[in-house]
């Protein structure tokens, strides 16, 4: 039903136009009890539970970055199944050279996060003005910020040169360390990678004890995957996060060797994607 009477309407709209009315729309289904009951019922299941980094999460499953960019919609990606959601990306710029507030944010985290809420892991990057020699101080000045209001912290690599990846490395685990509580780190690799580049970052990952890797865009590729995993010596989760767009591909990822994976493509596959993918995951036998 979705992809016969919603789906065609949204290609009237520009993919960023796109995305804010069918988040509008969902928040105001949510806030209407029949309809809510409708479109946002999720699934669960004992074989789904995943618990890494010292974080457990009702299942594998969450929303990649660049869906909820202000964190403002926990509540509904929560009722739709999603056990994280990653907000942002946040830098101190937008796209459109615009300053970010930082402060905003926070607000929505606080307003807008249910009690049984998804796991919050925020996306920080770097702005695209930001010169390479100012990355660690970005990065460093947002991470400080958010450090209070989040679960995880994923640092996401694009754009940043990598002989600037271990005085980020060592700035974001010095905040950790002069903190009471513990937050996990993740690294995002991006396509624009070199295998160079990632080797790099991965080695760095692991001598600097960090907690996770994340995999973003189209180096989802199962052999990229199976690379990063071999490469970390399957010492860390691995997230692969964005690019996918059927069940099918979500479930090979994750046999394949995926702790977890983060999508989308809410408005191509419908609001029950979520459900769809992890009703895939459980055993005929044990549904």
């Amino acid at each position: 039903m979705y992809r016969i009477l919603v789906r065609p309407f949204f290609k009237f709209f520009s993919p960023r136009k796109a995305r804010q009315v069918a988040l509008r729309a969902l928040e105001f289904i949510c806030k209407v009890p029949v309809l809510r009951l409708a479109v946002t019922s999720s699934y669960s299941h004992p074989t789904l539970k995943r618990s890494f980094f010292g974080i457990d999460f009702k299942n594998p499953v969450g929303v990649t970055a660049g869906v909820d960019k202000e964190g403002r919609y926990f509540d509904e990606f929560s009722r739709m199944g999603a056990s994280f959601v990653e907000i942002g990306p946040i830098s101190l710029m937008n796209e459109r050279a615009e300053k970010v507030n930082i402060r905003e944010i926070i607000e929505n985290i606080r307003d807008n996060a249910p009690t049984n809420r998804a796991v919050i892991a925020a996306d920080i990057c770097r702005s695209n003005g930001t010169p390479q020699r100012k990355v660690a101080d970005e990065i460093d000045r947002i991470y400080t910020l958010l450090y209070d209001f989040i679960d995880v912290a994923i640092i996401d690599l694009k754009g940043v040169r990598s002989e600037n990846y271990a005085e980020i490395i060592d700035r974001v685990t010095t905040i950790r360390r002069f903190n009471d509580d513990h937050r996990p780190i993740l690294f995002r690799l991006t396509p624009e990678m070199s295998q160079e580049e990632m080797d790099l970052a991965i080695h760095l990952i692991l001598s600097f004890g960090l907690d996770g890797i994340v995999l973003g865009g189209h180096i989802r590729h199962a052999d990229t995957l199976k690379y990063v995993l071999e490469k970390s010596r399957h010492l860390l989760p691995v997230v692969v996060s964005g690019g996918i767009s059927t069940v099918a591909q979500a479930r090979e990822l994750l046999e394949g060797g995926a702790s977890m994976i983060a999508v989308g493509s809410f408005l191509v596959n419908g609001p029950h994607f979520i459900r769809r993918i992890l009703k895939s995951l459980v055993p005929k036998k044990n549904k």
